[in-house]
């Protein structure tokens, strides 16, 4: 593909520029071309953005430029004739960040800039790391909150004539850029049937005790699963184990998707309690609902798990078995090597893979020999794993978890 000349180059450069200067008025933010303001900017779009759709596509070619411009300078690569960034990474692929920024403006967070730059990093440089630099993304959010955006999201959140999109992302950033200042505005709004269900999604980035039993009194009330759900989240970032129980009812709810919004909320509650609770439940012998379990013992990490995890490596049921393998990605445990040694040539290729990572965690010594036969499985996918984990192994890099 031919190399963009000068002038194209330059021409990019500029509206990545104007982007920058666009966010620096309405904002008060200088951007550069980091990671962190990459973080940042995918929220900003959804503040600035969020009903111009006949606006969007003006708008796209700046914000394109800036993000081709994010992955040069961060993940390497250069402009092509046609507008795309080619020779991207170790593995020179080529990407059409204009087309990305389409998409983002025109279907907001689910085309989130942030996990499509992730998964291209990850992809073609083997490498999980992003936006390290947490003061630098504070000072960002500090600025926002002194020009008083933490107010105006509050203000679309609890205001029913925004559209249904508008509240959500709203209240998902308010999540990350609000303070405990605002949560008694966020506690009255779950008290209308109209708002409860944006302040549940808020508070659950602003994670107050005050909220803890206006949101307890929602989920026992409550009939609706979608209020359900954001309510279990939110409780689940407070950490009071109290909320243990009645989040173990909803993980046993006959609603799927409940159930899975359970084990979320108590993944996210770090108490030996939650450990305790669902080992003594018999949840694990229930094969509708012992993977969510075996989800949350994996995220509590609590070595008391591990006997029990054990034992359904040896499951009959595929999709605990892979579950349960999956979890072993949080443990160094020596009583699971040997499993996990085995089911390295297990029949399922998505088993074999999540043996290899967890294997990896126990690190470069005991894991390379036992990983490098992978690179001849007869499945692609696994190969292509097994060479990821080789690299960080031999570079003494720790392994992301394979999802």
């Amino acid at each position: 593909m031919p190399r963009a000349d000068v002038e194209t180059v330059k021409s990019l450069d500029s509206s990545s520029k104007k982007f920058i200067e666009m966010v620096q008025k309405k904002f008060g933010i200088l951007l550069d071309f980091s990671e962190e303001a990459l973080l940042v900017s995918d929220d900003l779009f959804s503040m600035f953005f969020k009903l111009r759709r006949n606006h969007f596509f003006i708008v796209s070619g700046v914000i394109g430029a800036y993000l081709g411009n994010v992955i040069i300078q961060n993940i390497g690569g250069r402009w092509s004739k046609d507008l795309h960034v080619e020779k991207v990474g170790k593995i020179k692929t080529i990407v059409n960040p204009l087309l990305r920024a389409k998409k983002r403006l025109a279907n907001g967070k689910q085309d989130s800039f942030v996990f499509y730059y992730r998964s291209l990093k990850l992809s073609v440089n083997q490498d999980s790391s992003f936006a390290p630099d947490k003061e630098k993304i504070d000072s960002y959010y500090s600025i926002l909150r002194k020009r008083g955006w933490d107010k105006i999201l509050l203000t679309r959140v609890i205001d029913s004539s925004e559209k249904k999109y508008v509240r959500e992302e709203a209240a998902d950033i308010l999540g990350r850029l609000g303070t405990s200042d605002i949560v008694p505005d966020l506690i009255e709004g779950l008290k209308s049937a109209k708002t409860a269900y944006y302040s549940a999604m808020a508070l659950q980035g602003i994670p107050d005790e005050r909220s803890f039993e206006p949101l307890l009194k929602i989920l026992k009330k409550t009939r609706s699963p979608f209020l359900k759900m954001q309510t279990a989240l939110a409780l689940g970032s407070i950490g009071n184990d109290k909320a243990v129980p009645y989040l173990m009812a909803l993980l046993n709810d006959e609603n799927e998707i409940l159930a899975h919004y359970a084990s979320m909320a108590l993944a996210r509650i770090k108490s030996p309690k939650v450990t305790d609770i669902i080992l003594e439940s018999g949840i694990l012998q229930n094969v509708d609902r012992a993977v969510y379990a075996i989800f949350v013992l994996g995220e509590e990490k609590d070595e008391k798990a591990v006997p029990s995890l054990i034992e359904c490596l040896f499951s009959r049921d595929e999709h605990i078995k892979e579950a349960a393998t999956g979890a072993f990605q949080n443990f160094t445990d020596e009583r699971s090597f040997e499993p996990l040694s085995y089911l390295l040539s297990d029949k399922s290729y998505k088993i074999r893979t999540l043996a290899a990572y967890a294997i990896a965690r126990f690190g470069k010594e005991k894991a390379v020999n036992l990983i490098r036969p992978l690179i001849k499985d007869p499945v692609q996918s696994v190969r292509l794993h097994a060479e990821k984990l080789l690299y960080w192994l031999e570079h003494d890099q720790v392994p992301p978890h394979c999802i």
